[in-house]
């Protein structure tokens, strides 16, 4: 063999041509397959919904009249206010008075109404939104309380407060002190 001979056996491909592969027929195409659908029907009845609408009006002035009135107004009269208060809750028939005035203190001093609670119930389909008043301790127990720790603890906390309120920077603490004041005084709730 010669030296072209071998180059030429060398180019010589060794696998077959594709003239020379058998043929074999092509494979089927798959058939589709039968979708299965299945039909679930759930029925729910859900409760009728209950949409209750209260209007509520802000009983509180806007702020600028607020501050002017604690400007003007109510840092002096809320001192006085206070002391009127304890003067009365010296006495025992001034007790009562006493007590409502220092419920009423962050109004005398910012024109603040008070919070109110409601109650939605249903009453034979019909939906009612009443007032509710929370429930306090038994009276016993309060004036037990107020004989004992409430009467100093709620001036101190009184006098307190209304320093805090006089200084501008430091009034959100003591106005959040006067809102605690009537629990520190008898244990009410609000």
């Amino acid at each position: 063999m010669s030296v072209s001979q071998s180059q030429d056996a060398a180019l010589q491909p060794t696998a077959p041509l594709p003239s020379e592969l058998p043929t074999t027929p092509a494979p089927a195409a798959p058939q589709p397959v039968a979708a299965v659908q299945t039909h679930v029907n759930v029925n729910v009845q859900a409760p009728p919904s209950t949409v209750v609408i209260m209007p509520q009006r802000d009983n509180n002035p806007s702020f600028m009249v607020r501050m002017v009135w604690f400007l003007f107004v109510g840092w002096w009269l809320s001192f006085w206010w206070l002391i009127a208060a304890w003067a009365l809750n010296a006495t025992i028939i001034g007790l009562p008075l006493g007590l409502m005035m220092i419920n009423r203190v962050p109004t005398i001093l910012t024109l603040q109404s008070g919070r109110k609670q409601f109650a939605v119930t249903q009453q034979s389909g019909v939906t009612v939104v009443q007032s509710v008043d929370t429930a306090q301790l038994p009276m016993w127990i309060r004036a037990i309380y107020f004989l004992t720790v409430g009467w100093w603890a709620s001036l101190f906390v009184a006098i307190l407060a209304w320093a805090l309120s006089v200084l501008i920077l430091t009034l959100p603490i003591g106005l959040l002190l006067f809102n605690f004041l009537p629990q520190i005084t008898t244990l009410r709730r609000s």
